[in-house]
């Protein structure tokens, strides 16, 4: 029997420092080239991030998101979905999923924002192999 070992079993706890962008941010009063910006950023951040945790590839997963906020102002629990979509488009951009269907990631679950949080702004996701 071998050991557990977190590097290649998991869970893996992913931070990128920066308030979760929302849907209204996407589509209120910005246009087609900022939100293309916003998308390409955060994909890019999660591909790397995913390489420094050494992330290994998986075949099936579940994505947990937890936004955390520095100050009182809420947002709804699934508002950041567009920034954990870029996420998880930078998971298959940097090969760690093949793909993001739903053979792949069979559950995406949404917490409620943490507000005035000790991270500051932040996305916290948690990644477990299925």
């Amino acid at each position: 029997m071998s050991e557990y070992d977190p590097r290649r079993d998991g869970p893996w706890h992913i931070l990128h420092y920066e308030r979760p962008f929302t849907q209204n941010a996407l589509y209120g009063k910005s246009n087609k080239y900022h939100r293309a910006g916003l998308v390409k950023s955060w994909r890019e951040s999660f591909g790397w991030l995913v390489k420094k945790e050494r992330i290994p590839k998986l075949d099936r997963c579940m994505i947990t998101a937890i936004p955390h906020l520095r100050d009182r102002r809420a947002q709804d629990t699934g508002a950041c979905f567009p920034a954990v979509k870029a996420a998880i488009d930078g998971f298959v951009d940097s090969e760690v999923l093949p793909d993001d269907g739903p053979d792949v990631v069979l559950e995406l679950r949404f917490h409620a924002p943490i507000l005035t949080s000790e991270l500051g702004d932040a996305l916290h996701l948690i990644v477990e192999r299925l």
